[in-house]
């Protein structure tokens, strides 16, 4: 084993540990690093500000900077079971 596997191992149990909050606060830094081309994390099948708007069709954009209804709509998407 590398110390890369065991950096990836340390993430993956971080990971597993969070609960609904902190793994949409997770999200939400892994998104803020996504620009252009440049992207280190792909958020894109892990319900995104746009698949949200798409499953629940609002959003309360106009408050979305004070973080409005976001970790609300997050966390009962969340609790749902998969349909896919």
């Amino acid at each position: 084993m590398t110390n890369l596997d065991k950096m990836k191992e340390n993430v993956i149990e971080q990971i597993k540990e969070m609960g609904i909050e902190e793994f949409e606060n997770l999200l939400n830094c892994c998104d803020s690093f996504n620009v252009g081309e440049d992207s280190v994390f792909n958020c894109e099948n892990i319900f995104p500000c746009t698949a949200c708007r798409e499953f629940f069709g609002y959003c309360g954009e106009e408050n979305h900077d004070a973080g409005y209804n976001c970790l609300g709509q997050f966390e009962k998407y969340a609790r749902m079971e998969v349909t896919k």
